[in-house]
């Protein structure tokens, strides 16, 4: 009645105790981000959709880089945002790279719109229109000829269906890039134990690095 919504979002860094000897035991807390974040943050998100379905919408802040952004598209989390890996070497300059692989994406799906991607992304699309309720036969099939040659979803189904086909997509995309994530190396502890470097010296207050990552 306020004209006001609801939404969450997985997640910001996760605090943990630090109970290991890479920072000085004075500090109680550490911070948990980039690789191992990800998995954890999507596992939530698949949890919660198990739950509430796409009833609300989700913001995503974990882990992202060129590699799983349009992933995270695909499942359509919104918005995406980025903190980790614009502090690594070529800082905002490799986020030319996430849209160059959503593009390629896309293009290889024939999706001109992110809902498109959605549907036809992972190859969940069938699936997710099979799983609609009260959808007449004509319907059904102008959509899966639709699907199947390249058409315009939205036109096929119209906007009502179109928008619950979309949001059934979402949960099955979820679900197939949950299992495969988990299986996926580079999210692995042998990939991601490299101890983080030190500069060697200590950085007061507005003191700053000569370096690529800000500018």
């Amino acid at each position: 009645s306020l004209g006001l919504s609801f939404g969450v979002k997985f997640s910001n860094t996760l605090i943990v105790r630090n109970h290991r000897d890479f920072f000085p035991a004075s500090e109680k807390e550490m911070y948990l981000s980039g690789k191992p974040l990800h998995v954890l943050a999507m596992s939530l998100v698949g949890r919660f959709r198990e739950t509430f379905g796409d009833r609300y919408p989700i913001s995503f802040s974990a882990g992202i880089d060129k590699d799983n952004c349009a992933d995270a598209v695909g499942l359509g989390l919104t918005p995406i945002t980025v903190c980790s890996d614009l502090l690594k070497t070529g800082g905002y300059t490799r986020m030319h790279g996430y849209f160059e692989q959503l593009g390629s994406r896309m293009d290889a799906v024939g999706a001109r719109t992110i809902d498109e991607f959605i549907v036809r992304g992972r190859g969940k699309g069938q699936e997710a229109r099979d799983a609609l309720e009260g959808v007449d036969t004509e319907t059904l099939a102008r959509c899966r000829a639709a699907l199947g040659e390249g058409g315009d979803l939205r036109r096929a189904a119209g906007e009502e269906l179109f928008a619950r086909w979309v949001s059934q997509a979402k949960l099955a995309n979820t679900a197939a890039y949950l299992a495969e994530l988990l299986d996926d190396g580079r999210y692995h502890r042998d990939a991601n134990r490299k101890t983080p470097k030190k500069v060697g010296s200590m950085l007061e207050l507005f003191d700053c690095l000569t370096c690529d990552k800000c500018v």
